[in-house]
């Protein structure tokens, strides 16, 4: 009705619906690999099967992919992107799942996207992720104050060993912490500006090896929080020998009362003496 139907058992209005049992509506275009695609609106183009395209200038390159929005393109094996222009990217795959390809996308005009989802489950908000599950560019905060919440329940973890404090402070003597400011126009991460407080993973990687990983991109990366442990222990051996010295300190003002005492008492004998030596004379 009002456009052009190519495709087997294919629908259009005002659009060019070429895949077999296509829908194309107000501008938009089917191709004829696009069976049972859809796309609806000016600009909007389905490629792949079943892939559905709507809004302005949207376009579903993936097979079962979604693309809804202005000038967004879901480009990957059952992607799904909203929002209005989206970031670019290779796919690896229209045609199966591939971890690394993008599962959902918000796009807002921004080299990162609003939000990220690949495949393999690893999130970014504002950032495309690389490496973790859930990735953050920028600050995040919560409606409360203090660190976010974790298991530690005895009952799901074995192998409970007390670190030892002396060791807890002989490794944190061998830490530097550090000022600096970030240099990074590798990355693509939007790094904060001014003085930043911290450490340097390849320092760190000399004392606690187990703590310092490489991200996908082949930079070393740590969590901060997992140090809390060792510097309560750090802080037990200060203590123990802060207590030590106390107890030596009193023991000595202790032994020091007696000495003057004692040294009172020979004053108090020579002037004695003295004063019968006088009384003799």
């Amino acid at each position: 009705i009002g456009g052009i139907a190519t495709g087997q058992a294919a629908y259009s209005l005002n659009g060019t619906a070429n895949g077999t049992n296509s829908f194309a509506v107000q501008g938009g275009v089917t191709l004829a690999v696009a069976t049972e695609g859809i796309a609806m609106g000016s600009g909007a183009s389905s490629e792949a099967i079943n892939a559905i395209a709507m809004g302005e200038n949207a376009t579903a390159l993936g097979e079962h992919s979604y693309a809804m929005g202005n000038d967004v393109t879901a480009y990957s094996f059952k992607e799904t992107v909203i929002g209005y222009n989206s970031s670019a990217y290779t796919a690896s795959s229209t045609t199966t799942p591939i971890a690394t390809d993008r599962l959902f996308v918000v796009a807002n005009n921004s080299t990162n996207n609003a939000f990220t989802m690949l495949k393999d489950g690893k999130t970014g908000f504002s950032r495309i992720p690389t490496t973790n599950i859930l990735e953050v560019e920028g600050d995040a905060s919560k409606s409360t104050a203090g660190s976010w919440l974790g298991n530690s329940d005895r009952r799901l973890k074995t192998n409970i060993e007390t670190i030892s404090e002396e060791k807890a402070l002989e490794k944190l003597l061998n830490l530097r912490g550090v000022t600096y400011q970030w240099n990074d126009d590798i990355t693509g991460y939007n790094r904060p500006d001014g003085i930043q407080y911290g450490f340097i993973a390849q320092e760190l990687m000399q004392v606690f090896p187990e703590k310092v990983s490489m991200d996908n991109q082949g930079f070393y990366q740590t969590a901060y929080g997992d140090y809390d442990a060792v510097f309560v222990q750090a802080i037990k051996a200060l203590y123990s020998k802060i207590e030590d010295l106390q107890n030596r300190n009193l023991k000595l003002m202790e032994e020091n009362k007696l000495l003057t005492q004692k040294l009172e008492k020979i004053t108090e004998l020579e002037l004695r003496l003295e004063a019968m030596e006088r009384v003799q004379n």
